[in-house]
């Protein structure tokens, strides 16, 4: 037995993201935009800007692995700049690999 144990399994076993791309309906996400799945964060955006290569809104997220999924469809969350621009609160995006394609 040692101290440090617990905090070693406990580390070990602790969720970890993974880092994918995402295509954005809409306006850019504000960073650190909550990204959900019926109700329930799996994620947050990292990044996003206008791609003209693709002509939409690109982003990098990090989310939870099982979400991580290729084609899969998310809601993009903000609360910043609510008065600004209503439609801001809600976003759809399609989670994609990286690089983009």
């Amino acid at each position: 037995y040692f101290n440090g144990k617990s905090a070693l399994l406990k580390k070990r076993y602790a969720q970890r993201t993974q880092l994918v791309g995402l295509f954005i309906n809409g306006k850019r996400p504000a960073v650190g935009a909550r990204i959900v799945d019926k109700h329930d964060t799996i994620g947050i955006v990292t990044s996003s800007v206008y791609s003209p290569r693709f002509m939409s809104v690109i982003g990098i997220a990090t989310v939870l692995p099982r979400f991580a999924v290729e084609g899969r469809e998310v809601s993009l969350e903000s609360h910043q700049n609510i008065e600004l621009d209503p439609q801001s609160l809600e976003r759809r995006a399609t989670v994609t690999g990286l690089p983009f394609k």
